[in-house]
């Protein structure tokens, strides 16, 4: 999970809240859901709030972090409203994942708040956290640790490690200069889009760092 920093609220999502709008109600005119989803995915560079897979208009949801059952009078506010995955939307419950797991519950890990300080990875790609309820969030109600979610992020891993070793050598020749280099790389955006589980490389390049190997 990678840190979101919210941006101003589009214009046309206040002008709707202004009319007295609700979330349900039709796009009309002024296409202001549209615009919301453009917005989210602009801010979030294009990745899902909370597996950071890559996400597009089409292949995408808007997300309440605050669920509408519990929390109506948050669900045209902008702060609460993210863009996530489809989740594995009409698959078996074992392999949906992110908002469509999540459903209607309340999780602490907010990705607004710097998720990067309570979530860890495994060399085998899997999600996990030292705090029991973040835990709890990320495998029991998000179910970061779906099968291909694993996959995905171990493909990264070990897709990293080898472009490493081909230009800089083995691992523990890789000077902290050169890896660097590729932490801006992995945190930078490239035509306003981040890579692909962007925080996952920035998690294991940081580690190697520390540990210079």
């Amino acid at each position: 999970m990678k840190k979101i920093v919210k941006r101003r609220e589009p214009a046309e999502l206040r002008e709707h809240r202004k009319r007295g709008g609700e979330y349900d109600d039709a796009q009309g005119q002024s296409r202001w859901k549209d615009r919301l989803r453009e917005a989210l995915l602009a801010e979030q560079g294009h990745l899902c709030c909370y597996c950071m897979q890559t996400i597009s208009p089409d292949a995408s949801k808007i997300e309440h972090f605050r669920c509408q059952e519990n929390h109506q009078e948050l669900a045209l506010r902008y702060d609460n409203l993210l863009a996530a995955c489809l989740g594995g939307q009409g698959s078996p419950g074992h392999l949906q994942h992110c908002d469509t797991a999540k459903a209607n519950r309340d999780i602490s890990i907010d990705p607004t708040a710097n998720p990067e300080l309570h979530v860890r990875y495994t060399s085998d790609g899997k999600v996990r956290s030292d705090a029991p309820s973040v835990h709890h969030d990320l495998t029991e109600v998000l179910r970061l640790n779906a099968p291909n979610l694993v996959r995905a992020r171990k493909q990264v891993i070990d897709s990293l490690v080898h472009e490493l070793s081909v230009r800089l050598g083995a691992r523990g020749t890789w000077k902290t200069a050169d890896i660097d280099t590729w932490l801006r790389r992995w945190k930078a955006r490239e035509d306003d889009r981040f890579l692909p589980f962007a925080q996952l490389g920035v998690f294991f390049l940081e580690k190697w760092r520390r540990r210079g190997d």
